[in-house]
């Protein structure tokens, strides 16, 4: 078991899943739609990942789970089934110039947002109201 951790980017060797950096310092989780951990956070939910990964019957590793999960707070069996699903897909946008005003980007800021399918992050990728864009699962 083995996490690689970077300053932008969490990933283990076991799971699809990864954590990412959000421009406003706050770290992302695949796995966690929506919420915003702080870097030790990420690392117990790449850490559940990677267990969750190893898919054996185990009663201690539950209970290594059910722990790790509450620190997170999430429920040791939901971060199982989440774990399971597929990896969302990231992608950094800024708007482009001009579209701040009236356009559907009302901030300069750079904004981290997670997709369900590659299909829907890169049609997004292609909107004339992004300047640009990352696709974060490729750092």
């Amino acid at each position: 078991m083995s996490l690689t951790i970077t300053d932008k980017k969490i990933t283990c060797k076991g799971s699809p899943h990864y954590a990412l950096i959000a421009p406003d310092g706050t770290w992302q989780v695949s796995w966690l739609r929506g919420q915003e951990l702080d870097r030790n956070a990420a690392i117990t939910a790449m850490t559940i990942a990677e267990l969750a990964a190893l898919q054996r019957p185990n009663p201690e590793l539950g209970k290594t789970i059910d722990a790790l999960s509450a620190e997170i707070g999430v429920c040791g069996s939901d971060a199982l089934m989440r774990c399971f699903a597929p990896p969302m897909y990231g992608l950094l946008i800024t708007p482009a110039p001009g579209m701040s005003r009236g356009g559907y980007l009302e901030t300069s800021a750079a904004h981290l947002v997670w997709f369900d399918t590659e299909e829907q992050r890169d049609r997004v990728a292609g909107s004339p109201f992004v300047e640009s864009s990352q696709k974060m699962e490729e750092d």
